[in-house]
């Protein structure tokens, strides 16, 4: 009897070990055919990248603008194939409009531009690259392709020859506006509280999970934001469309919203035509007949084909971009801010930057800047990394949209700072912030906490309780103190006093006008100029340099999957639902910002700025 159950269990877990070889098996052959599966795909995408069509001779490049320009781009095929990331950043595009006014291939420029959520700083950057087309003598043509557009798009189609819109276009002619999310009557409904503390008046990156309204001085700051932005865009027009200031604020405040009818009758446009009428009347532009298909040339194919590092010598200027908030540790680049979202982590641009420095044709390194800054520790780590090349190379920061509080703070490395004059800037403060969720956790979901502590203090980071007021004056201390280590910083940059650092630092944000204004940046000017300004610092002859860009390494296999997480988390979002453009995903992304910032001091500009 014991034999045969001893053989029976043998039997068993035979049978058992025999299951789990073939369902580790099957899921190894799984694993395989899956990773194999992608290799085929990826090379399929990467073949069919390679295969763009190429310029043709005679032709218009026709320029399609997308709603937010990125700042710089992957280049992995697989976010491209799935729609979820663009083929070019802002550099690549201002660059290759510039190249085309020197091509002979290309006969005229044809900018599509509708309804833009671009930062304006980026929109200035392209229009100054339409000027330098238009200075060719080439014509210029600007049409709306999802037949509307917004004063960001209108912002680039103005300087256009002639700018014609479809006959059921509506124009949104409304003037600037800004709006913040508040969240405190939200915490006060969920049972959270928040103690936070800041240091400068005009910090108002706390006031959205604070307050329910805007303060006076965030008021004053955002306004006088507004009207700087709001301002460049009427004089743009105006001088554009050979029209006044008043003319144009008089359309702003009668004329919210145009039809095409209203927009030609305004002289806002110079004609109402369909988009093949456009190209029919561009026939004699590229040589051809009435009734000849267009010769086009995409902005996708001209980029691909004029690439950025054409020049030649034996001398670098280096790139490395600094693009969204700064954390410790590894950047992160997935299209949803609960995945990660886009930070730049400290860790990959120490990388960057070093190995930049330490490869001998680097003669000058340009930090390009699109952030609104982070987490103290790791944008003074960046900063120390900065000097440390600073000290062999000179050193160039580029502003983008926004540079602002940490990517301030970074910026005080540089020998020189360019930025457009809406450039976000500023914001030289800092606030930290505890979140207690103790309430809410036994009072919506019934969980409740206690414990033991050695030292009256031990828990005060906990999360778990409110801070009494010799915690909450512990606080505001150690973010006092870094406050003067900021202002510090900058006046040893800016070659200012404290005292004048102060009174335009208190967290206030500036755009670049204002910001020269204060001594906080040098010049005007684009991520183009600060190249060419490190190759003047740098002793190198003109065009007889190459620009590289660097990213930090990766091995093999964070090479193949990240562009596949990227790729297939943006398409499962996408098909969600999500828009990470509207306020609604911004503001569920700034609070699930906000919630990693417990316990630190944070340099960081307001979380919530939305632009219409």
């Amino acid at each position: 009897m014991h034999s045969s159950l001893h053989q029976s269990k043998d039997k068993s877990m035979r049978f058992i070990k025999a299951v789990a070889a073939n369902l580790v098996g099957t899921g190894i052959a799984l694993a395989a055919l899956f990773l194999f599966t992608m290799i085929i795909f990826g090379g399929i995408i990467a073949r069919s990248t390679q295969k763009v069509q190429s310029v043709r001779s005679e032709s218009i490049l026709v320029v399609d603008i997308p709603a937010v320009i990125p700042e710089v781009v992957s280049g992995d095929p697989f976010a491209q194939a799935f729609g979820q990331e663009s083929s070019f950043g802002l550099f690549d595009l201002t660059r290759a409009i510039e190249r085309a006014a020197g091509d002979n291939r290309i006969k005229g420029l044809w900018i599509k531009s509708g309804a833009l959520a671009t930062p304006w700083a980026s929109l200035q950057a392209v229009r100054r690259s339409i000027s330098i087309f238009k200075a060719s003598g080439k014509p210029v043509v600007a049409s709306s392709p999802s037949f509307s557009m917004n004063e960001a798009g209108y912002f680039i189609s103005s300087l256009a020859d002639s700018v014609f819109a479809d006959p059921h276009t509506m124009m949104e002619f409304n003037g600037i506006a800004m709006t913040v999310s508040f969240y405190a009557d939200l915490f006060d409904r969920l049972d959270i509280h928040v103690d936070a503390v800041r240091a400068g008046t005009f910090k108002s990156a706390l006031e959205p999970y604070t307050r329910t309204d805007l303060s006076d001085e965030n008021r004053e700051q955002l306004q006088r934001i507004t009207d700087g932005i709001a301002n460049t865009f009427v004089n743009a027009v105006a001088e554009d469309r050979g029209l006044t200031v008043s003319d144009i604020d008089g359309l702003m405040e009668s004329h919210a919203l145009m039809t095409a009818s209203d927009a030609l009758n305004a002289g806002l446009i110079d004609g109402i035509r369909y988009d093949d009428d456009i190209r029919s009347s561009l026939l004699e532009t590229t040589g051809q007949e009435l009734g000849e298909t267009l010769r086009t040339t995409s902005i996708k194919s001209y980029v691909r084909d004029t690439p950025t590092n054409s020049n030649r010598g034996d001398s670098d200027v280096a790139v490395i971009y600094v693009v969204g908030t700064m954390m410790p540790g590894k950047s992160t680049d997935i299209p949803n801010p609960f995945l990660g979202g886009q930070t730049v982590g400290s860790d990959t641009f120490i990388r960057s930057i070093r190995k930049a420095r330490l490869n001998k044709r680097t003669k000058a390194i340009v930090i390009r800047i699109d952030s609104p800054g982070g987490v103290v520790p790791a944008a003074d780590a960046m900063l120390e990394e900065i000097r440390v090349a600073a000290r062999e190379i000179p050193i160039i920061v580029s502003m983008g949209g926004v540079a602002a509080s940490g990517g301030y703070w970074i910026a005080t490395g540089a020998e020189t700072i360019v930025a457009e004059s809406l450039t976000i800037t500023g914001s030289i403060g800092v606030f930290s912030l505890l979140i207690d969720t103790s309430e809410f956790m036994s009072n919506k979901i019934g969980i409740t906490f206690d414990g033991v502590k050695s030292h009256p203090y031990a828990d005060m980071m906990s999360g778990m309780r409110r801070l009494s007021a010799a915690e909450t004056a512990m606080l505001q201390r150690t973010t006092d103190q870094v406050y003067e280590s900021f202002l510090d910083l900058v006046a040893e940059s800016r070659n200012l006093s404290i005292e004048d650092v102060d009174a335009v630092a208190q967290g206030r944000v500036w755009t670049g006008e204002d910001a020269l204004a204060a001594g906080l940046i040098d010049e005007f000017g684009g991520l183009d100029d600060a190249i060419d300004i490190a190759a003047v610092a740098a002793g190198l002859p003109a065009d007889e340099f190459r620009i590289r860009f660097y990213a930090a390494p990766k091995g093999f296999f964070a090479r193949f999957t990240d562009p596949m997480v990227r790729a297939a988390a943006g398409w499962i979002i996408s098909a969600a639902g999500y828009n990470p453009n509207t306020e609604l995903a911004a503001s569920l992304a700034n609070l699930n910002e906000m919630m990693g910032y417990h316990g630190t001091v944070v340099a960081r500009m307001p979380f919530d700025l939305q632009t219409h």
